[in-house]
């Protein structure tokens, strides 16, 4: 195939984005970019959204959904047909995004430079466009992950490539060939939070490299759907990072989990995070069959040689 031809995929799953669909996939098709794809996953949209997309982007490949399966199942569906259309590279983006011009080519670029990339994030902007919200991500011991860069004016001090943690499913671009390894996402991330990051996890135990491109930028508005900070968001964030360190941390990495998880919930006792992170434990106690069953599986499926996996 030529270079510069690669088949890309940009997948937007909805739900309730009417006041910000026009404004992301208008940006979409502005890029500089001419192989691609739109797909526009409707996860059970009750506003005007689906009709939004059917006007104003008749070229839009629409899949609906009977019900809202959060940010994984929605994106699944979407990666599924991606897949089916034999894109080579399959990128996720939130509905409350917009991009640069030049976030497409600087992602098939990155991919093409290197074949051992299996994941590509983007520096995320504020849409004030000078203040930065992610700049790749960083895990602490006890799985707890804060956006590099965030709140910092962005002066370019983020402006170098490199490998974090992980990043963001804002504006996530997969490589084919990995999802031939690892499949979809993890669904029991429910209704979201964490599913983008046990992918880049796995992506790394197969021997991929998880990459930040500074020079792909997208603009975000950021918790359109959840209050940052609010209850709300301390409940789905700590359920899943207690299921993500549970099926994914070595035993060793466990012990100092347990240290770190120890000193940091003394530090918010008195918050409203605190409740949030007891009921963590409890759900996450009451799923441990299930989290240990997803242990074994996934350890199993990370090693094996590769092989196309279908969406069944």
């Amino acid at each position: 195939m030529d270079k510069q031809l690669l088949k890309a995929a940009i997948i937007v799953a909805s739900y309730q984005g009417e006041k910000v669909i026009s404004n992301c996939i208008s940006s979409v098709f502005a890029s500089d970019y001419p192989n691609f794809e739109v797909i526009f996953v409707n996860n059970d949209c009750k506003d005007e959204t689906r009709n939004i997309v059917i006007i104003q982007f008749p070229k839009v490949q629409i899949i609906d959904s009977k019900i809202n399966l959060g940010f994984a199942g929605g994106y699944n569906l979407g990666m599924w047909k991606a897949y089916q259309n034999n894109a080579e590279i399959i990128i996720l983006i939130n509905d409350d995004v917009f991009v640069d011009k030049r976030w497409l080519s600087a992602i098939v670029n990155g991919f093409q430079q290197d074949k051992k990339i299996g994941i590509i994030g983007s520096k995320l902007i504020y849409p004030d466009k000078k203040t930065i919200q992610h700049a790749g991500g960083i895990m602490y011991p006890n799985g707890r992950t804060w956006h590099r860069g965030n709140g910092e004016l962005d002066t370019g001090q983020w402006d170098k490539q490199d490998e974090p943690d992980y990043v963001t499913g804002a504006s996530f671009a997969i490589r084919r060939e990995l999802i031939e390894r690892l499949g979809y996402l993890d669904e029991e991330y429910k209704p979201g939070y964490f599913e983008e990051t046990d992918y880049c996890w796995r992506a790394k135990r197969l021997g991929y490299r998880v990459v930040y491109l500074p020079i792909s930028v997208a603009y975000h508005h950021e918790s359109h759907s959840t209050v940052k900070y609010s209850s709300g968001f301390f409940e789905k964030y700590h359920r899943n990072r207690i299921r993500f360190i549970l099926k994914n941390f070595s035993l060793f990495q466990l012990y100092h989990a347990l240290q770190e998880e120890t000193k940091y919930r003394a530090t918010v006792k008195s918050t409203d995070e605190y409740p949030a992170i007891i009921r963590a434990y409890r759900d996450n106690l009451i799923r441990l069959p299930n989290i240990l069953f997803a242990r074994w599986k996934t350890r199993w499926q990370d090693y094996q040689i590769p092989c196309k996996k279908n969406k069944s």
